[in-house]
């Protein structure tokens, strides 16, 4: 083998290198990818199947609804206060 067809060679087994490291297939972390998200989500639910139900707004009496509703607007009658800062540099205020 002369020079030449080394190089070839050579050449033809990287390139083969350089292809197999592009192989894409789904591996184990691709397919359990954004599980934990779901499971997060579903185990702060309290009551799954509310959604498809409507239980607590029969439930709920209309005078404790309303008096709820109106402290709730009740509480952007007034601008909150503005935020006020100390820095504390070596102990003095």
């Amino acid at each position: 083998m002369n020079t030449r067809e080394r190089l070839a060679v050579a050449v033809a087994g990287l390139v083969l290198l350089l292809v197999a490291g592009c192989r894409s297939g789904p591996t184990r972390l691709d397919r359990a990818y954004g599980m934990s998200h779901h499971f997060a989500i579903r185990s702060q639910i309290l009551h799954p199947e509310s959604a498809t139900t409507q239980i607590g707004s029969a439930e709920l009496d209309g005078n404790i609804a309303k008096k709820s509703l109106d402290r709730y607007r009740s509480t952007f009658e007034q601008p909150p206060p503005p935020p006020s800062f100390a820095i504390s540099i070596g102990g003095i205020k």
